[in-house]
C-alpha cells in the first residue's frame, strides 16, 4: 500500500467553522515543505447530511515526525470525527473518493486569495450555509507548506 505517513481527515460541527477556519489559516502560516493542510466545508460523509467543517492533513516526512506535527490539529476543538493518523499515501490519496461518484457530473470553480481574513472567513461560511445539495462541497488550499 506505499510507504507510511501521518494525514487523514478531523471533522467538527459546522457551528464551529469559523474557529476552525481561523485555527486553519493560522497554522498554515509556517508549515514546513513536508506538511501539507486543506480545510473543507461539507457535509458528514456518514449520510446524516449534517454540514461540518474539517481538516485534512499530509505529512511526508518521517512517522515521528509526523504524529508531533499532526498532534496540535488532534487536539484543537472537540472534533465530531478524527481519522488523523499513520496512513499509507495510496490510502490517503483515496480517502476522500466516495464524496465523488461516479457519474456525478460534478462542477468544479475555483480562486486565489492572497489572505484569509476573518472576513472572508465569515462570507465562506455565509455562502456554504446556503449550498443546494449534499454533494456540495467548498476546501480552502494553502499553496505552500
Amino acid at each position: 500500500m506505499g510507504p507510511e505517513i501521518n494525514g487523514g481527515l478531523i471533522a467538527h460541527p459546522f457551528e464551529n467553522a469559523g474557529d476552525v477556519l481561523r485555527f486553519f489559516r493560522d497554522k498554515t502560516q509556517s508549515l514546513p515543505d513536508d506538511f501539507s493542510l486543506l480545510a473543507g466545508l461539507l457535509h458528514s460523509p456518514d449520510g446524516s447530511g449534517a454540514k461540518v467543517v474539517g481538516i485534512g492533513a499530509c505529512h511526508s516526512g518521517s512517522v515521528q515526525e509526523g504524529e508531533a506535527a499532526i498532534q496540535p490539529i488532534k487536539a484543537f476543538g472537540t472534533p465530531v470525527m478524527d481519522v488523523m493518523g499513520p496512513v499509507s499515501y495510496c490510502q490517503l490519496n483515496t480517502m476522500m473518493d466516495g464524496l465523488f461518484p461516479r457519474g456525478a457530473l460534478n462542477y468544479w470553480k475555483s480562486s486565489f486569495v492572497s489572505d484569509l481574513s476573518d472576513a472572508a472567513i465569515d462570507t465562506i461560511i455565509e455562502r456554504f450555509q446556503v449550498v443546494p445539495s449534499p454533494m456540495s462541497m467548498l476546501f480552502l488550499e494553502a499553496l505552500h507548506g
